[in-house]
Formats: C-alpha cells, sequence, structure tokens
C-alpha cells in the first residue's frame, strides 16, 4: 500500500514480516541440509556458523546448536532443559516462540546458574 504524507513524500507500508517459530525455522534447516550437501557439512561441522551465514543473523556468545546424524543405528532424543519455566517450555512445544525468545530463554537460565 502507498501512502502520500502531509509533507509531500510517498512512502510504502508493506505487511510485516512474519516471525518464524523455532520449528519453522529447524525445518527451513533440515529442509536446506537434505537438498544441499555443502550446506549439510557445514551444518555438521560447525552449526553455529552455518545458520548465522544462512539466516544473516548473530546467535548469543555462549548459545550452543548441536546437530547430530542419525544413521541406522542410532537416533538421537532431544529433551527440554528441566530448568525451563512452564511457560517458556509451553512456547517451546507449541512452537509459539521464535529463535529470539528461545536464545532469551536460554541466556535467562545460563544467568541463573
Amino acid at each position: 500500500m502507498r501512502r502520500a504524507l502531509s509533507c509531500g513524500l510517498d512512502i510504502s507500508i508493506g505487511e510485516p514480516e512474519a516471525v518464524k517459530t523455532v520449528e519453522e525455522i529447524r525445518d527451513d534447516i533440515i529442509r536446506k541440509a537434505s537438498v544441499n550437501e555443502a550446506f549439510r557439512a557445514d551444518l555438521l561441522s560447525d552449526p553455529k556458523a552455518a545458520i548465522e551465514k544462512e539466516l544473516g543473523v548473530t546467535i548469543p556468545e555462549g548459545f550452543k546448536i548441536g546437530v547430530h546424524q542419525d544413521n541406522l543405528m542410532s537416533i538421537n532424543l532431544v529433551l527440554p532443559p528441566a530448568e525451563l519455566s512452564e511457560a517458556d517450555l509451553s512456547a517451546v512445544v507449541a512452537g509459539a516462540g521464535s529463535m529470539l525468545d528461545l536464545a532469551n530463554a536460554w541466556n535467562s537460565l545460563n544467568q541463573n546458574s
């Protein structure tokens, strides 16, 4: 939508970008890793750097990202930290939190340790 301001300037007002949930971001990363071998290799060797490059973001210092590859003889289970509050846990499980929400929860958890 375009809108003319009283001072005569013409500006464009677009739709706000939707914030992706942690699950949507994770699914996008997994999808790309399944079709792009170079990205997959980067993700396995240095997950934080690969994700920062892919998403164009800076992940906070101390925020760790683990990437594990299942095979025929092993699977990986991901358990949430026991110290998360019920509200944080519900947001993560429901997919309501953004990567920033997860980072904030992680950072507050680490500050209390």
